[in-house]
Formats: structure tokens, C-alpha cells, sequence
């Protein structure tokens, strides 16, 4: 009996270890950094920057299981077969004569006040336009934000040169005066 307990023992633990392999290589794949800055000004002001950046490889199937990339994104994602996709939101700029030449933020990742969104598909070209819709219809429900004005061909550009992925599936759009709303707040 002791054997067979033991032998059960084993076979349960080879289990758990090959299951439990199989999750820390899933989650391995999935990539997320985060950084913060925050800097006094001169004139009692304060630089607040907050970057967050999630990476999913490509997949195949487009895989439902995911630990660290948002369940609404991917949803997004998978319905528009969007392949890269960045959405920030920025607001003030930088005064040169009040706080200097150097801007810790602009040196590196400068963007324009607004909202920016840069998208590239995988749908057939004829496709593009109607995906680039529907997805900021749908960026604008998730973000309380009117991003959806973005649809409008005066709007937004199809950039055939770029430092991103070249062709007629990336589309790119900004809204100088755009805010959003971070909660939604009870109304009476």
C-alpha cells in the first residue's frame, strides 16, 4: 500500500512540475514594464510621466489565455486582427523659458499633446479603413474618450514611410485638445 501511495506521490508531483513549467513558460511570454518620473519644477510645478508597456508575441490562433495583457485590449486586438498598436494620451508641454533646454521626458519619447494612436493590421488592404473605424469607436467606449472623431479620412494618415511597419495597413491619427477620463464618476 505504502508503494502505491508513493508511486501516486510521484506521478502527482511530475504533474504539478510539468503543469506548473508550462504556466511560468506561458507568462514568459508575455512581457510588461512600467516606469515612473517624477520631477520638481521651478516654478512649483511637478513633471509627472507614466509609461506602461505590455508585449504578447504574435500568435497563430491569437490565444485567449494571457496573465498580463488586458482581456479588453485583446478582445480589440483579436475582433480588428490589430498587430501593433499604440494609444497615448498627453497633456501640457514643455516650457523652455520657465524650466530649461533639457526635457527628460522629449529627449526620449516626445509626443504631440492629445491623443496619438498609431495601428497597423493584418487585414487585406480594402479592409484597413473599416478595422481602422471600428477600432477607435471602440477605443472611445473603452477610454471615456472621443477618439472616435480619429475615423474621419482628415483625421488621420496613411504613412507609407515610417519607422514602424511600412505599407498601406498602418494608419496614424492625432487629436490635438483630447482629455479622458480616468474614473467614472457617479452623476445626480
Amino acid at each position: 500500500m505504502s508503494h502505491l501511495r508513493y508511486s501516486f506521490l510521484v506521478i502527482f508531483l511530475f504533474f504539478f512540475a510539468t503543469k506548473s513549467k508550462a504556466i511560468v513558460e506561458l507568462k514568459a511570454e508575455e512581457e510588461f514594464l512600467e516606469a515612473l518620473l517624477l520631477r520638481p519644477l521651478p516654478d512649483c510645478k511637478v513633471l509627472g510621466y507614466f509609461h506602461f508597456q505590455i508585449s504578447v508575441p504574435p500568435t497563430q490562433t491569437y490565444g485567449r489565455r494571457h496573465h498580463l495583457f488586458p482581456k479588453s485590449i485583446y478582445q480589440l486586438v483579436h475582433k480588428f486582427r490589430v498587430r501593433e498598436l499604440e494609444l497615448s494620451f498627453t497633456q501640457g508641454r514643455w516650457n523652455y523659458e520657465h524650466w530649461g533646454g533639457y526635457d527628460p521626458v522629449s529627449s526620449s519619447v516626445a509626443k504631440p499633446p492629445g491623443v496619438e494612436l498609431w495601428a497597423s493590421f493584418d487585414v487585406p488592404k480594402d479592409q484597413v479603413d473599416s478595422s481602422w473605424k471600428n477600432l477607435t469607436h471602440a477605443l472611445s467606449a473603452l477610454f471615456c474618450a472621443s477618439i472616435n472623431f480619429l475615423e474621419d479620412s482628415t483625421a488621420y494618415s496613411s504613412p507609407e514611410w515610417s519607422f514602424r511597419h511600412s505599407g498601406s495597413s498602418l494608419r496614424y491619427g492625432t487629436l490635438p485638445c483630447e482629455l479622458f477620463v480616468l474614473k467614472i464618476l457617479p452623476l445626480r
